[in-house]
């Protein structure tokens, strides 16, 4: 059984929550999602309840999984560039601060010119881009809380 947090931010937590979330976001019909994760967190079966989530909603999906720790600006560009060619409509950020905070910036690019690293500082990001659905693995950082991405230029 999982419980819901209702900040500014909904924040699901306990068994069953990735099932939850899907369903949650099933009822917006925001279409596709580009899911962002890291290699090595799919290779070790972790997103495997998600997967099996989305198909039993049949939500369509593309995999992005080329994350690395620190991500740089280099990084952001390919993801928004798998983003447009899959045709995505919003975003599912699964691991630590790395994946989530390269999601992060390709919402930024989804509404708004590149690179991302333009917008360092407060209040310089105009439109707020596509949805961001964060699926944390870390504790501690409240990378899914916050609007601020760590990205190196």
């Amino acid at each position: 059984m999982s419980f819901m947090l209702a900040l500014p931010k909904i924040s699901l937590h306990g068994a069953g929550a990735i099932g939850d979330m899907v369903k949650l976001v099933a009822g917006k019909q925001w279409g596709k999602a580009l899911i962002v994760t890291d290699g090595q967190l799919v290779k070790l079966g972790l997103l495997d309840s998600l997967f099996s989530a989305l198909d039993e909603q049949q939500m369509a999906y593309q995999l992005f999984d080329e994350v690395f720790p620190n991500p740089t600006e280099a990084l952001v560009q390919q993801g928004y560039a798998a983003y447009q060619a899959a045709h995505c409509d919003y975003l599912i950020a699964f691991g630590g601060g790395s994946p989530i905070d390269t999601a992060k910036a390709i919402k930024i690019l989804t509404a708004n010119p590149g690179p991302s690293t333009a917008y360092s500082g407060v209040g310089k990001v105009k439109n707020a881009g596509v949805p961001l659905v964060a699926i944390n693995t870390t504790a501690g950082t409240a990378a899914e809380m916050t609007s601020n991405a760590v990205i190196i230029d």
